[in-house]
């Protein structure tokens, strides 16, 4: 950004303000990574950048989606969807419509996220890119266990689990262990979906990814309740509630607490 300012570069300056507004977003400043992001969305359009402009708004769909703001993430995710198909960018692409299929399936829009996902599955297949592919195939399979197709679910869990294993991608690999405890958990294997969550906290833990580890936790506190233990749900929820919120997100803190509210004292 210095450089930028020095040089005049209009450009330089939008990835410039771009990039610190993702260190914002990481450390859980929300309020001066949205800030941030407009200034970076300024210089873009002054630039004529439509691809920057692309990756700012997916970015800011992501802040806003962490915030619980799931309409407006949704009109950010769309405008990115359209820059990114302006400029022919497949990879893009698949990537933001990785985003979308997500967010139709926390509202519960799962004909939509399918549509979405095997839309973002079918440009990374024909790209050969193994990466996106398996993170889309992993997401189709949280669609399959919410709409309780669990053998469907857990077919797709395992091609992401082996595709990441092969790859040495371990967030892949503690995200496709995270949707395995979920099928055990409904399919009523409690002690091994807390096995499996323990091994997936671990792996969250070494990508020192706080986010990622509330939300292992989130799913620890579920699945010992479950169990009858309240004890164990209370501490996971409590250790989840606090990550959630040191990350800036609020909405899922929010969730988290009225849980913990609901465990007999």
């Amino acid at each position: 950004l210095i450089h930028a300012e020095k040089s005049g570069s209009i450009a330089g300056k939008a990835h410039g303000f771009n990039c610190l507004a993702i260190i914002a977003q990481r450390r859980g400043n929300l309020t001066e990574s949205e800030t941030l992001y407009g200034k970076a969305a300024e210089f873009a359009g002054k630039a004529g950048d439509v691809r920057l402009l692309g990756m700012i708004e997916q970015n800011r769909g992501v802040l806003l989606n962490m915030r619980g703001n799931f309409v407006a993430a949704e009109a950010r995710y769309s405008n990115s969807l359209g820059a990114f198909e302006q400029t022919n960018d497949d990879e893009a692409i698949s990537w933001v419509l990785n985003n979308l299929g997500m967010l139709y399936t926390k509202l519960g829009h799962y004909q939509r996220a399918i549509e979405t996902l095997v839309r973002g599955l079918t440009i990374a297949k024909l790209r050969g890119d193994s990466l996106v592919e398996s993170i889309l195939v992993l997401n189709l399979a949280q669609v399959w266990v919410a709409t309780g197709k669990l053998d469907e679910a857990e077919k797709a869990c395992i091609s992401s689990l082996e595709a990441a294993q092969t790859r040495g991608d371990h967030l892949t690999i503690a995200e496709a262990l995270k949707c395995r405890a979920r099928i055990e958990r409904e399919r009523g294997a409690f002690h091994e979906s807390i096995a499996t969550l323990r091994i997936g906290i671990f792996e969250a833990e070494g990508l020192e990814d706080r986010l990622l580890q509330a939300q292992m936790l989130r799913e620890f506190g579920q699945t010992s309740r479950a169990l009858g233990n309240s004890a164990d749900a209370r501490l996971a929820w409590r250790e989840a509630a606090e990550s959630f919120e040191d990350v800036g997100a609020q909405h899922e803190a929010a969730e988290i607490n009225a849980l913990l509210a609901s465990l007999p004292s």
